[in-house]
């Protein structure tokens, strides 16, 4: 369901994007599921609410995202970097 929900945003879909993505976390909360794909979807989701002018709810997810991807892969990972500079840019926006 996430990976839909990136393609959707990918291809200029945003409002489905973040429906299925939302759906996505939602299960994976039930479920317990707190791993990497978690962290994904939190960054993804990040990445909509941005697009959107949502800089707090954006901050607050890349916040938990980049928290949770480091349990995942190494501090010098590039997908820990992008997650890092992804945060850091919505910082600046909401300023």
């Amino acid at each position: 369901m996430n990976g839909l929900g990136q393609h959707l945003a990918r291809t200029g879909r945003p409002d489905e994007a973040e429906t299925l993505i939302r759906r996505s976390l939602e299960i994976r909360r039930r479920l317990g599921d707190r791993g990497y794909a978690y962290a994904e979807s939190l960054l993804d989701l990040g990445k909509i609410a941005a697009s959107k002018k949502r800089y707090a709810e954006a901050e607050a997810l890349d916040r938990e995202g980049v928290a949770l991807l480091k349990n995942f892969v190494e501090p010098d990972d590039a997908r820990l970097v992008d997650a890092a500079q992804q945060l850091d840019a919505v910082k600046r926006a909401a300023r």
